[in-house]
C-alpha cells in the first residue's frame, strides 16, 4: 500500500464480488475521497462518472473496474469524473481481470491515468489549428478582394474627376465610393484577423495609448455607463501598431457597452506580469517571461461558456441578428496575434466579461514618434518599371502614372520584368510590384534587378504583408510600402515620396 501510495497514477482493486479492497493515494485524490477508509457503497456518492463529453452518464457495466471484473481487459479507456468536492478531471483508464493460477476469478484492477492537462492542450492546438486555417482563407479573400476594390474605387475617383460636381452622376459616383470604402474596412478586418495586415509596429507606452483611447470613446459608451482607468505608473514598454491597438480597445469597449443596455461599468487596467512555466505549459502560443498586461473588464450579461472557444471566430456573434458584422474579436484576435500577444476571455453569465490581453515586453525605453511628415507631392517624369499580375489593377496603376506623366514599363510577372530590365537601355526610376507574384516574391524580384541595378528605389504594394515580410526582414530596408487598395492620390503620392527620397 505504501509503494502504491507513491504512484501519480490511480489504482483501483476489487474482488470477486465487487467490494472494494484497495484504492491508493491518488484515487483518493482523483474521485475526491477523504483519507480515511470508506465502504464500496459509500465511496460512489462522492463522485460521479461521464463518458469524455461531460454530459453523458457512465451505466455500472459501462465503468472500467466492472467490466474488468467480468472478464474483459480494458485499454486506454476515457471518461470523465467529476468529484462533489474539486474540479472534474479526465481520466485514462486502463484494467485486467484478476484470475488465479486455475483461472478463477478473484476480482479486478483498474489504473486511472489523469489526461485533463494533455487533453486541454490538445484542444487549444486543434484551435489554433482551426483559426490559422480560417485565418488563411480570410486573408486570401481579403487579398484578392483589395485587388478587386483598387479597381472600383480608383475608377470611381477617376470619372468623377470628369462629372460636373453637384450633379446627379456625382451623387452616384460618391455613394459606390462609400460603399467601396465600408467594403475595404471590412477586408481590413478580415486581414487583421489573418495576422497579414500591413502593421507599423513602434515602441509604445501602452497607458498613453489606453489615455488617448479614454478620451474618445466617452461618446461610444454613453452616460450610463462608468468608465474606469486603472494605470500601472512604472509600465514596462511593448512593440506594436498604435492604430491597431487602437481598434483592439474600440472593439472591447464597444461590445462590453452593448453587454450593459441597461449601464454599468467599464473598467481598464494595465499591468507587468510575468508569465511563468507552468502558465506557459498550459497554453500552446505562450512563451514564459515578462509581458504587459491590459484588460478590458465590464458588468453585464456575460458569455454562454459554450459559446465562448467560438468569439474569435470570424462571422460568428453572439449579438442578435443585425447587430455586429462577427468581425470585432476576430479583428482583436488577429492583431494581438500578429503583436506577438494572446488573449485570454473570462466570462461569468450575469456577472461580466473580462478580456486579458498580454502583450510582450520590449527592453527598449524610448517611445518612438507615431507620426511623420504629411508633405507629398503627386507627378513626375521618371520611368516606373510596374509588376503586377492582376491585369486590372495593373491597366488602371499604369493609366494613373502615365497621366500623371510618368513612363511606365508593364510587367504581369517577375519573368517578365527581369526581361524588361534588362532589355531597357534607359533609366530606371522606380520598381513598383506586388508583393505576391506568381515564380518570384516581389521580395525575391527586388533582389534580382538589384544585381542590375544596384541603387534601385522599390515601393512594394498588397493586400497582405506576411509573405513579403518574413522573407525581406525589416521593411525600412527593404522598401516602401503601399496598402491595397489605393486611390489614384495615394498611388502618386507613394511614387512621389519615393523618389523623392532616393535623390
Amino acid at each position: 500500500r505504501a509503494l502504491l501510495d507513491t504512484l501519480g497514477e490511480g489504482i483501483v482493486a476489487c474482488d470477486a464480488s465487487g467490494v472494494l479492497t484497495l484504492f491508493n493515494r491518488a484515487t483518493r485524490e482523483l474521485h475526491g475521497l477523504p483519507q480515511q477508509p470508506i465502504l464500496a457503497e459509500e465511496w460512489a456518492e462522492h463522485y460521479d462518472l461521464f463518458l469524455p463529453d461531460g454530459k453523458t452518464h457512465l451505466t455500472t457495466e459501462e465503468i472500467p473496474l466492472q467490466r474488468a471484473l467480468h472478464g474483459e481487459t480494458v485499454e486506454n479507456v476515457e471518461m470523465m469524473i467529476v468529484p462533489k468536492q474539486g474540479r472534474p478531471r479526465i481520466l485514462l483508464a486502463s484494467g485486467r481481470p484478476i484470475v488465479d493460477e486455475r483461472g478463477e476469478k478473484l476480482g479486478a484492477v483498474v489504473a486511472l491515468h489523469d489526461i485533463s492537462e494533455r487533453k486541454l492542450l490538445e484542444d487549444q492546438f486543434r484551435q489554433a489549428q482551426k483559426m490559422e486555417a480560417l485565418g488563411r482563407l480570410a486573408g486570401g479573400i481579403a487579398h484578392d478582394f483589395n485587388n478587386l476594390l483598387t479597381s472600383i474605387l480608383s475608377y470611381s475617383a477617376l470619372v468623377q474627376r470628369a462629372v460636373p460636381v453637384g450633379s446627379s452622376m456625382d451623387h452616384d459616383i460618391q455613394e459606390v465610393t462609400k460603399a467601396g470604402d465600408r467594403a475595404t474596412m471590412l477586408t481590413r478586418q478580415l486581414l487583421a484577423f489573418s495576422r497579414k495586415q500591413p502593421v507599423e509596429p513602434k515602441v509604445l507606452d501602452l497607458n498613453a495609448v489606453v489615455a488617448d483611447v479614454d478620451r474618445m470613446v466617452g461618446r461610444l459608451i454613453g452616460k450610463d455607463i462608468e468608465l474606469v482607468t486603472l494605470f500601472e505608473p512604472q509600465l514596462g514598454r511593448i512593440k506594436a501598431d498604435a492604430g491597431q491597438l487602437d481598434q483592439v480597445l474600440m472593439n472591447l469597449v464597444v461590445n462590453a457597452r452593448d453587454a450593459m443596455p441597461n449601464g454599468g461599468r467599464i473598467t481598464i487596467e494595465t499591468r507587468n506580469v510575468e508569465l511563468d512555466e507552468a502558465y506557459a505549459r498550459q497554453r500552446v502560443d505562450v512563451v514564459p517571461g515578462p509581458y504587459v498586461l491590459l484588460s478590458v473588464t465590464d458588468t453585464g450579461s456575460g458569455i454562454d461558456p459554450k459559446k465562448i472557444s467560438r468569439i474569435f471566430e470570424p462571422f460568428y456573434t453572439t449579438k442578435e441578428e443585425g447587430k455586429g458584422t462577427g468581425l470585432g474579436l476576430s479583428t482583436v484576435y488577429g492583431i494581438v496575434r500578429q503583436s506577438g500577444g494572446h488573449i485570454v476571455p473570462e466570462s461569468t453569465l450575469g456577472v461580466g466579461t473580462t478580456f486579458r490581453i498580454y502583450f510582450p515586453h520590449t527592453a527598449a525605453r524610448e517611445v518612438d514618434e507615431l507620426f511623420g511628415s504629411d508633405e507629398l507631392r503627386g507627378g513626375g517624369v521618371e520611368t516606373v518599371l510596374l509588376v503586377e499580375d492582376d491585369d486590372a489593377v495593373r491597366f488602371l496603376a499604369e493609366r494613373i502614372l502615365t497621366q500623371s506623366g510618368y513612363v511606365v514599363l508593364q510587367a504581369e510577372n517577375a519573368d517578365a520584368a527581369l526581361t524588361l530590365a534588362k532589355g531597357f537601355a534607359g533609366a530606371i526610376h522606380l520598381l513598383l510590384t506586388d508583393a505576391v507574384l506568381p515564380g518570384l516574391s516581389g521580395a525575391r524580384l527586388t533582389d534580382e534587378l538589384r544585381v542590375l541595378r544596384p541603387e534601385l528605389p522599390v515601393l512594394l504594394m498588397s493586400g497582405y504583408t506576411e509573405d513579403f515580410f518574413s522573407e525581406a526582414g525589416e521593411k525600412k530596408e527593404m522598401a516602401a510600402f503601399l496598402q491595397k487598395p489605393f486611390s489614384p492620390d495615394s498611388l502618386n503620392h507613394a511614387v512621389r515620396e519615393v523618389l523623392d527620397k532616393s535623390v
